[in-house]
């Protein structure tokens, strides 16, 4: 009498080894990453492309605390520093090169997380990200704190994940935008950022002066005082020029 084996008991036989005389294999093993299919749920997303890469990155972070529904100080006619800030990133948008990667943050405002931390636009090419970096610009809002060490460590995670997809090449530049001094720990956001190779900073103090923690050059690149919102704008620029400049000049 014949016996019929179904492909699933041939399966479960040969796994358990109990058909004689058959050698059992084990497949080998898919490669990380690797979709599994015709399980439901099972599917890997591929590992994110690396390749060198000497693209300059700027990530901003961008106070919004509750001061900065403040006018600046003894200059009630320029309104709150929040709607200037916004107009002086709007107009310093205009100059930035499409072949840099932006990225953008805030803290608090409209975006009250455990941390107060939010990221707004990813790190990308300008010539894709603009008008989304726009976008999100127009709808900031002033409320809360001042957590600029996690800020500070917030934004070097993230162009450190942009580092290793470059492959270690390239600009990677931190740029802070803030109006007051710190609630939180400061000293260890910029230790972290000290101790993540290849990450320059730079801050900007609107309408604070000179007298800021992160006025200090054993911390950031460049500290520039904007006491209003075309020396906002300006300083922004300077940030990417000058940078650009430096890089071509290193190499002449």
């Amino acid at each position: 009498m014949k016996r019929f084996i179904t492909r699933s008991c041939l399966q479960l036989a040969l796994a358990a080894g109990l058909i004689m005389g058959c050698e059992v294999r084990q497949q080998p093993a898919l490669p990380a990453g690797t979709p599994e299919h015709g399980v439901a749920g099972s599917l890997q997303q591929p590992p994110e492309e690396q390749e060198p890469s000497l693209v300059k990155n700027y990530y901003f972070i961008i106070d919004c605390s509750g001061s900065m529904n403040d006018p600046i100080a003894r200059k009630e006619r320029l309104g709150r520093k929040i709607d200037g800030a916004k107009a002086a990133v709007r107009k310093f948008m205009e100059s930035v090169p499409d072949d840099v990667n932006i990225g953008l943050a805030v803290f608090y405002g409209a975006y009250f997380s455990s941390d107060g931390l939010k990221e707004l636009v990813p790190i990308g090419r300008c010539s894709m990200q603009r008008q989304l970096f726009l976008a999100a610009v127009n709808t900031l809002q002033g409320g809360g704190g001042t957590p600029l060490g996690q800020s500070i460590i917030f934004g070097t995670k993230k162009l450190l994940e942009q580092k290793s997809r470059q492959l270690d090449y390239g600009e990677f530049h931190l740029v802070l935008v803030t109006d007051g001094d710190a609630t939180d720990d400061l000293m260890n956001g910029v230790n972290f950022m000290l101790q993540s190779p290849g990450i320059t900073a730079h801050t900007i103090g609107l309408g604070i002066g000179r007298e800021h923690e992160l006025n200090n050059p054993k911390y950031v690149s460049s500290y520039v005082a904007a006491d209003d919102f075309n020396q906002l704008a300006a300083a922004l620029e300077d940030v990417v020029q000058a940078e650009s400049e430096d890089f071509v000049a290193e190499f002449k």
